[in-house]
């Protein structure tokens, strides 16, 4: 059998606090399924900081590096994953 490749998930959240609150039960579910996997949030760090536990790496969505992700272009998500 073929090892099982590690599963990434980018999980995109522009909004303020009271709305990234509510997305956390989707984000601990998907780390119970997942439990080896990378988990990266998109958006605004200090929002990460308030459940350090759940993600492995929190990038600032307002960086220049990232506008492309807004352009429907697949393969810069793909690409900003692996890297």
């Amino acid at each position: 059998m073929l090892p099982c490749p590690r599963m990434a998930c980018l999980a995109y959240h522009g909004g303020a606090l009271g709305d990234f609150v509510t997305t956390l039960p989707a984000i601990r579910a998907w780390r119970r399924t997942h439990p080896g996997g990378r988990l990266v949030l998109l958006g605004r760090p200090s929002h990460a900081t308030l459940c350090p536990s759940l993600f492995d790496e929190a990038w600032d969505a307002g960086e220049a590096r990232f506008a492309s992700l807004f352009g429907g272009n697949e393969q810069a998500v793909a690409y900003h994953l692996e890297h």
